[in-house]
């Protein structure tokens, strides 16, 4: 394979990784520079071919002399990059001023010979001695590279301690001893193709560099977290190197100090403001909360606490004041309700008592009205109580009502089917019971009691009476009346009555 076929792959491969990185470079800084090296890279190799191609001596000539375009801007580019890239100051100007008379003098190296000297004339140019202009050519840029590769490893090394930041420097290294054999004139190295050779060093050098991260290619992402709402700061583990968003400002000396000293907390206070700290892999992340705007909430609420604390107290002292007045309502209704059903007892134990002759039976009767009073008493208590009766309490009372009409002559008998009532509708069956009994004497009674909708009182008098129309019954109360030879049947529908 001849050095011009060599060359026309390489620039093939050389013209695809530059579409690569055009692709692959979204910082705009980055992509501008590392392109523009490419794209010299590809001229070069353009003229490594044109020379190839061109059998003219004095033009072949002229395009090894333009081999130095590339060879110089390179460099030049490389250090400019480098310096910006990190925010260092360096005179764009000057370097290039440099650099272009250095190309000056390799292109009229003809008039004078200082940077190739050819001992058997022009014409024999492969024939050639290196002079002074091309030693100082290699000094300017290996200088060059040298200087931007330290630039960048020592940036990089700010922010995390990784001495492999220096390896792009053993690529120069060995592009050096290859230049100085080149210029040793040794056979093996002076037959290869030069161009082709530099041109792969120089990619692998970009590319080790690519992957040690010492080329910079998230600055945009730097501008946008810089530019971004977040409250929010990057630090090295040194504490040297900062990023701040625009909105975070500054961070306070004391996290600075506790940083480099490697005594850092989780989270910091400082008034209204909270810093949490969370360590990644080479970097603390800083994220400050404002919690004025939560404090002063927090004394709002302070403050409506308190009034609804004074509120509940109050309401719980309105509460009390009705429970009381309740409490008073409900005594006033149970004196007036008392007064209204015994009321009428009263007064027919008094006309007993006011009677001249005053027999047994007459005792009796005072006697059976003074059980009614404190049983119906504490019925109607029992109502603003809320209390419930069972068929066995609802038994006990009418037996017991039964066992103090004996005296009276009245005997009898009672059964109450399975049921639970209120303390209103035992009030009623108790009242109806009594209701017969006081129009009785010496006299049997049956009494049996059960629940459908309603109350069901079911009454047999071991006599044929009519009782009826002399029973003190409520609204709520039916009563129908049937009348046998030796008995009389009563039967009682109590509707159901709304408690006080």
């Amino acid at each position: 394979m001849t050095k011009m076929q060599e060359t026309l792959i390489y620039l093939v491969i050389f013209s695809f990784w530059l579409i690569r990185l055009y692709y692959k470079l979204y910082d705009k800084k980055t992509r501008k520079y590392i392109l523009h090296i490419g794209l010299l890279i590809i001229l070069w190799l353009i003229l490594r071919i044109s020379k190839s191609l061109i059998d003219n001596i004095t033009i072949n000539r002229l395009i090894w002399y333009l081999y130095y375009i590339p060879m110089l801007l390179i460099p030049t580019l490389f250090y400019i990059f480098s310096n910006t890239s990190i925010r260092k100051k360096v005179h764009k100007k000057a370097l290039y001023i440099v650099s272009t008379i250095l190309i000056l003098l390799v292109l009229a190296n003809d008039l004078h010979q200082l940077a190739f000297k050819f001992p058997s004339g022009l014409e024999d140019f492969n024939t050639y001695k290196h002079n002074i202009i091309y030693f100082i050519i290699c000094i300017w840029t290996f200088s060059l590279l040298a200087k931007g590769m330290i630039n960048l490893a020592i940036d990089k090394i700010k922010v995390k301690k990784d001495f492999k930041a220096f390896l792009p420097l053993i690529i120069l290294i060995i592009e050096i001893i290859y230049t100085g054999l080149y210029v040793s004139n040794l056979s093996i190295i002076r037959n290869s193709n030069l161009a082709v050779i530099t041109s792969i060093i120089t990619c692998l050098g970009i590319e080790l560099m690519f992957y040690l991260n010492l080329i910079p290619n998230n600055s945009k992402y730097k501008n946008r977290f810089e530019n971004s709402s977040l409250d929010m700061a990057i630090i090295s583990l040194d504490g040297k190197t900062i990023y701040l968003t625009n909105t975070f400002k500054k961070i306070p000396n004391n996290i600075i100090n506790n940083i480099k000293k490697g005594n850092i907390k989780d989270k910091y206070k400082k008034e209204n403001l909270i810093y949490d700290i969370k360590r990644n892999k080479d970097s603390y992340v800083i994220i400050k909360k404002d919690i004025t705007k939560l404090n002063e909430l927090k004394k709002e609420m302070e403050i409506k606490q308190k009034e609804l604390l004074n509120q509940q107290k109050k309401l719980k002292n309105e509460e009390e004041i009705r429970k009381k007045l309740y409490e008073i309502r409900l005594r006033k209704k149970i004196i007036l309700k008392l007064e209204d059903n015994l009321e009428s007892r009263r007064e027919e134990a008094k006309k007993i008592l006011n009677k001249r002759n005053i027999n047994k039976n007459n005792l009796e009767r005072i006697k059976l009205l003074i059980a009614y009073c404190k049983r119906k008493s504490s019925l109607i208590i029992s109502e603003f109580n809320n209390e419930i009766y069972s068929e066995i309490n609802i038994k006990l009372i009418l037996e017991e009502l039964l066992c103090d009409s004996q005296s009276l002559g009245i005997n009898g008998a009672v059964i109450v089917s399975k049921m639970n009532i209120d303390s209103l509708m035992m009030s009623n069956i108790y009242e109806v019971i009594f209701s017969i009994l006081e129009q009785l004497q010496d006299n049997y009674i049956f009494i049996a009691i059960c629940k459908n909708n309603n109350i069901e009182v079911k009454v047999t008098i071991g006599s044929n009476i009519k009782i009826k129309n002399k029973l003190k019954l409520e609204e709520n109360i039916i009563v129908n009346e049937k009348h046998y030879d030796n008995d009389t049947n009563l039967s009682f529908i109590i509707k159901s009555e709304v408690s006080l």
